[in-house]
């Protein structure tokens, strides 16, 4: 994930980045304007004088097609951001519950070697779950990392309660938490599992494809080769808040945008060290 300082307006416009979509976009942009400088040159060189109107008035539809397409967009961004933060939300209370337990291990638990296998624990498993959303490496059972860490957690506090290390409500106390885990993990799998209909995507895509490549026809003799630039720019924008929503809708990826699991696991880390 990219910081900033929000305030640097210098940052944001003079500074390009491998992130910018004008770097990601430049192949198709330099494609439509070779297309609009061509569907211009042939409207004004070869098109009968009497057709001409009917290319004009195509403004009117683009001007009603052009609002349609803008609240599909802005319902897109939206829902891409909502599952962005969702993620953020999960994660934090991630780290919030392995910091209570942290601090009930140190004070219900007497043993320090049981402390510090149990934290390590918790970390292993802010791991297991980075890479189980990542899928940055598969055993040969695909085997649910995350799973048999909880499992295996929970096994050693039901020991720790059978030896009487731990009371009845200490345990129960312990146990609400550990359950959170596998909620954690379930949220996580659905925001990540469950992309954007296929459907809706492809229709988005479309639309502005379409919209963009008949853009030359309504402009040719209103703006003449102004025109390419304003259709370049049109994409430009449209093009851009898509591919927005397509980087931030799974947002536990390695895309530049994406959440810095890494950060959120060494703050895991750091609070269980900081304790003990």
């Amino acid at each position: 994930m990219i910081t900033y300082n929000p305030k640097d307006w210098s940052f944001f416009i003079f500074k390009m980045k491998k992130v910018d979509t004008l770097l990601k976009l430049s192949p198709i942009l330099a494609f439509i304007t070779l297309y609009s400088m061509l569907v211009i040159y042939l409207l004004k060189e070869f098109l009968p004088e009497e057709l001409r109107p009917y290319c004009e008035k195509l403004t009117i539809i683009h001007s009603l097609m052009g609002f349609v397409i803008s609240m599909l967009l802005v319902f897109r961004t939206n829902t891409a951001y909502d599952r962005w933060w969702e993620g953020r939300k999960v994660w934090g209370s991630l780290i919030n519950t392995s910091r209570n337990l942290y601090v009930k291990f140190n004070n219900l638990i007497n043993d320090k070697a049981t402390i510090i296998k149990l934290n390590k624990l918790l970390v292993d498993f802010a791991e297991a779950l980075k890479t189980h959303l990542r899928k940055e490496k598969k055993t040969v059972q695909n085997v649910h990392e995350p799973l048999h860490i909880t499992n295996y957690l929970y096994k050693e506090i039901v020991e720790l309660h059978k030896s009487n290390s731990i009371n009845d409500v200490q345990f129960l106390v312990i146990n609400n938490d550990l359950q959170l885990l596998m909620d954690y993990t379930g949220m996580c799998e659905r925001i990540h599992n469950t992309p954007i209909p296929y459907i809706y995507s492809t229709f988005i895509k479309k639309f502005i494809f379409f919209y963009v490549m008949s853009l030359p026809f309504a402009l040719a003799f209103n703006l003449s080769y102004s025109g390419v630039i304003v259709g370049v720019f049109i994409f430009y924008v449209l093009a851009s808040l898509e591919t927005i929503a397509e980087e931030i809708e799974d947002p536990f990826g390695t895309d530049p945008n994406d959440l810095p699991l890494e950060v959120y696991i060494t703050i895991i880390k750091k609070s269980s060290e900081e304790l003990l």
